[in-house]
């Protein structure tokens, strides 16, 4: 039998603190990945992605309709055709992948292996901004180190030297489009990080003065 100070001994205390257990390590990696795999759904499904696919195609288009059309009109700097005609059709790969990420990003959300999919889609992207990263530098080498002195564009016959005026033109504005689309998504970066911070904090105080107001109005109530 217990004695009485034994039972009372062995009783939980009322102080005693709560210890919180922590989730296994299975679930803690599945709550992560389906945090990671919500903010991939929402970044491939939304409409900045569309709008980046819709200017994408368009530049892609021009860039391998110039690269073909003036292929072997520009002697003194092949490179040109060469920059103009790559950079195309690889950015039309890169727009058909983000078509699928979007497609899968929408219709897929219950698709066992979306999260792996997701992964595969940031990589692919990865790839790909890498390879424009190195091909852009090397157009603008290939571009704008043209010596105007030397170059023309009126007698093809002159191979060491010609090069046909309307593709230099297009190549040129082409890469100062490309400039003007990067500096759009640096200034958009921060611009709605701090629009996103609005909101969060214009909820938090409305959340706030309702509270408020709900307080207010049970107290007078009581009264």
């Amino acid at each position: 039998m217990y004695s009485k100070e034994n039972f009372y001994s062995s009783s939980p205390s009322v102080n005693d603190t709560t210890v919180i257990v922590p989730l296994p390590p299975s679930e803690t990696q599945l709550s992560k990945r389906r945090i990671i795999l919500a903010k991939l759904i929402k970044h491939f499904s939304s409409r900045r992605v569309l709008i980046f696919l819709v200017v994408g195609l368009v530049v892609a288009c021009i860039e391998l309709a110039y690269g073909q059309k003036y292929e072997g009109q520009c002697p003194y700097r092949p490179q040109i055709t060469l920059f103009l005609t790559v950079h195309g059709i690889v950015k039309l790969v890169a727009c058909v992948t983000i078509i699928i990420a979007y497609a899968q990003a929408r219709f897929l959300t219950n698709y066992k292996y979306l999260y792996e999919l997701m992964l595969v889609n940031i990589a692919i992207h990865l790839i790909f901004g890498l390879f424009f990263f190195i091909w852009f530098i090397l157009g603008n080498v290939w571009i704008w180190t043209v010596n105007r002195s030397v170059m023309q564009g009126t007698d093809p016959t002159q191979t060491s030297t010609y090069c046909e005026n309307a593709l230099y033109q297009a190549a040129k504005h082409l890469l100062i489009v490309h400039y003007i689309l990067m500096g759009i998504t640096i200034l958009l970066i921060p611009a709605t990080f701090m629009l996103k911070r609005y909101r969060r904090q214009a909820t938090s105080q409305a959340q706030q003065e309702t509270i408020s107001t709900a307080a207010q109005n049970r107290g007078y109530e009581l009264q």
